[in-house]
């Protein structure tokens, strides 16, 4: 192809895109590429305008139908040049631009003319051409890992929803900073509370609910551009009492890949309305259920056949028409009975249980049987309660090991000062004797003598090895033992507390610190105890035996404080 053909002669097509996204910005608006390249065409000569084509249309991925027409044009020789205001409004990805570039390749396309200048069918214009649609493409692949690193963040660490906001939540920018987040609608997302809470109660049906919801408090949905302001469907009500996201959790799907994390948002329900809800909405329920995540598990083990324990979640519903009392399962979405469906339900009565039992893996025949939650944390309380001691003697205790420590740091201090010692002086016999090892009376001593000789000096560098570790123990022991008694008093004394209010993570620890080999066995947890909660217990009893209490509002004087505890400390001290 010739660079000197006359571009007047040409039948044009005139293509002009616009975007809504971030990256059309600065781009011009689809009248201004409009009238720009009229005006270019009328300076420029070119009066074969076949057609235009104005696109409101992301070029990120293939499918554009205005562009797919007109290479269809091009292609059947009713037009064979295009202006377009910049390169990049042709291609932003690389299956259109090579559809374009081929389509010069068989000769369709003669000239492309832009704002800036003219592409000739030319091996030098075509390269030039595609590190124009290169560049658009490199600048989209940024733009696009720009936004989902954004978006990554946040969702996981500012835990902000990234999506169009939810019944009961309106999206708003920030006046100053220009920040897009959701809050809170809050006359629609009290109202929906209200409906979910009669829902929990039992007080009206899932679609009583929503009548209640639409009719009596006059809900409407949120007026948007084509659609809302009308009352709440009912998928739409369903979808929204079976969404994680109304007790704190949100969800989106990222190449296929299910993804949670925790929002920063007002939480319409708790966890345990939530799951409720769930089950009176049968089978109209539309969540996905997950597993849970108890507590306790994997930290113990069946005492018969020593096969893992596991826990496992168990609904069941009373029937409020003949009273029958039926388990709650994926599949199962009326009464067992009467067959009354359980979103018709009306006040029905739903109980929870949580078990943990052996998953019989390594003996199916195992004859362990189940532990409800209730009863083993009650069992785990009683362990602790143990040796539960007051804050005024784990304050007491920690003070007097620490002046107890300050002793032992003197000690301490003289058995370093003499290992060094003992140390230097075995250093510099190894000295002596290694100058020996390479003098003429060594090479002149028998064979008898050199082996005596080798036995020594192999022993005394066994004993520089055995003082230097003497050394660091010392060092060690002095830096950890103070340290360690402080958590296990403190452990003590509010362990039962951290057990109550502790979240999953934090009672599975206290469980954990219990002891070593926590086993499960005829329905009593089995705790191989640690020596230090044996000596706080067997220290607690001895006080108790001598009648020593001391209430926090009556302090004792602190020679009298003293004396009160100190038959405590030979038993805390005796191990």
């Amino acid at each position: 192809m010739q660079t000197n053909i006359k571009l007047q002669n040409l039948k044009w097509i005139i293509y002009c895109r616009k975007s809504t996204d971030t990256e059309d910005k600065q781009i011009e608006s689809l009248p201004a590429q409009k009238k720009e390249l009229l005006d270019l065409a009328k300076r420029s000569g070119f009066n074969q305008i076949v057609k235009i084509y104005t696109e409101s249309h992301s070029a990120f991925h293939p499918g554009r139908p205005e562009f797919n027409d007109m290479i269809d044009r091009l292609y059947k020789g009713e037009a064979n040049a295009v202006m377009v205001w910049a390169g990049n409004r042709i291609a932003r990805n690389s299956k259109d631009a090579g559809s374009f570039i081929y389509a010069m390749d068989q000769g369709k396309i003669l000239a492309v003319r832009t704002i800036g200048g003219t592409y000739f069918n030319t091996p030098d214009n075509k390269f030039a051409l595609s590190i124009d649609f290169t560049v658009s493409k490199k600048s989209s692949d940024d733009l696009s890992e720009a936004v989902l690193r954004g978006n990554r963040v946040k969702f996981f660490e500012n835990k902000e929803w990234i999506g169009p906001a939810k019944q009961g939540f309106i999206n708003f920018t920030e006046p100053y900073t220009k920040k897009r987040d959701v809050q809170v609608d809050q006359d629609r997302f009290n109202l929906l509370q209200l409906a979910g809470g009669k829902i929990v109660s039992g007080e009206l049906t899932p679609l009583e609910s929503l009548n209640w919801l639409n009719h009596d408090m006059g809900y409407r949905t949120l007026p948007q551009r084509k659609q809302g302001g009308g009352p709440l469907s009912e998928t739409t009500f369903y979808n929204v009492l079976s969404d994680p996201f109304y007790y704190g959790v949100m969800s989106r799907n990222v190449q296929g890949e299910v993804q949670e994390a925790e929002h920063k948002y007002s939480k319409m329900f708790s966890k345990t309305e939530w799951d409720i809800i769930q089950v009176r909405l049968g089978k109209k329920s539309r969540s996905k259920q997950k597993k849970h995540d108890f507590p306790y598990k994997g930290v113990m083990s069946c005492g018969e056949c020593g096969g893992f324990v596991t826990a496992e979640e168990k609904w069941q519903i009373i029937c409020p028409a003949c009273k029958t009392k039926f388990a709650k399962t994926k599949k199962r979405t009326s009464c067992i009975s009467c067959g009354l469906e359980i979103d018709q339900m009306k006040n029905p009565t739903i109980l929870n249980y949580v078990y943990y039992h052996c998953t019989k893996k390594v003996n199916k025949n195992c004859a362990q049987g189940y532990l409800e939650m209730s009863e083993l944390e009650r069992q785990i309380d009683s362990e602790l309660q143990r040796f539960e001691i007051d804050p005024d003697f784990k304050d007491w205790a920690i003070n007097h090991l620490s002046e107890l420590n300050e002793h032992e740091s003197k000690q301490d201090e003289r058995a370093t000062v003499r290992n060094t010692g003992n140390y230097e002086n075995l250093k510099t016999q190894l000295r002596r004797m290694t100058k020996h090892r390479f003098s003429d009376s060594y090479e002149e001593s028998s064979q008898e003598e050199k082996e005596v000789f080798e036995d020594e000096l192999n022993k005394l560098k066994a004993q520089i090895e055995t003082t230097k570790d003497s050394i660091k123990n010392t060092d060690e022991k002095q830096y950890d033992w103070i340290e360690l008694s402080r958590k296990t008093f403190e452990f003590a004394c509010y362990s039962r507390y951290w057990f109550r209010h502790g979240d999953i993570k934090t009672k599975t620890q206290i469980l954990q610190l219990l002891g070593q080999n926590l086993k499960l066995y005829n329905k009593k947890v089995l705790v191989d105890e640690d020596n230090l909660w044996w000596l706080i217990e067997k220290a607690k009893k001895e006080v108790e035996i001598l009648g020593v209490r001391v209430e926090p509002t009556k302090k004792a004087s602190q020679s009298s404080f003293n004396a009160l505890f100190d038959p405590a400390i030979p038993t805390l001290l005796r191990d």
